[in-house]
């Protein structure tokens, strides 16, 4: 047993050290098992981490399989899939919309335009159409108090009572 208050040496081949407290300028090791460490900077090649609490990361290149987050603020976003329960946005750039429910309670339009609409039971306050062909006009009663009638027709006329200044 050796009592060395101080000892200046160039090479030493120790097996084993403890030491409370020591004070290494540059440490070269090919393996290192600390149990706390406390570091200013660090520069790591390849890291192995199970579990890490990160104030704040800057990345530049993430991969991930899976991705839990609260809250999200992404610039520019290219999804393949996405299952989305609520979207508000401001604006839709929509090519093909696919809906099971589309009705009254659930759109606004200022128009519908389409080639070839089929409406099963439609409420219209006011209709306006260039032109109908009168053998699609199927009704029960006309109210001809409400219509003008120009150059009329008729191979069988039913009447009640006929009101004019001129009959032929």
């Amino acid at each position: 047993k050796a009592n060395i208050v101080d000892l200046n040496s160039a090479t030493a081949k120790i097996g084993v050290l403890e030491a409370k407290t020591a004070s290494i300028d540059n440490l070269l090791s090919q393996k290192a098992s600390i149990n706390d460490l406390n570091a200013l900077n660090a520069t790591i090649s390849e890291a192995l981490i199970k579990k890490a609490t990160i104030a704040q990361l800057e990345a530049l290149e993430t991969k991930t399989n899976n991705l839990i987050a609260d809250k999200a603020n992404i610039k520019d976003l290219n999804v393949t899939n996405a299952n989305i329960n609520k979207i508000q946005a401001e604006t839709a750039n929509i090519k093909t919309l696919l809906n099971g429910n589309l009705s009254s309670e659930n759109i606004q339009a200022g128009g519908i335009t389409s080639d070839k609409l089929t409406i099963a039971n439609g409420f219209i306050t006011n209709l306006m159409i260039s032109s109908v062909s009168a053998s699609k006009i199927t009704a029960g009663t006309i109210d001809a108090a409400k219509i003008n009638v120009v150059n009329l027709n008729a191979d069988n006329l039913t009447v009640g009572k006929i009101n004019g200044q001129l009959l032929k």
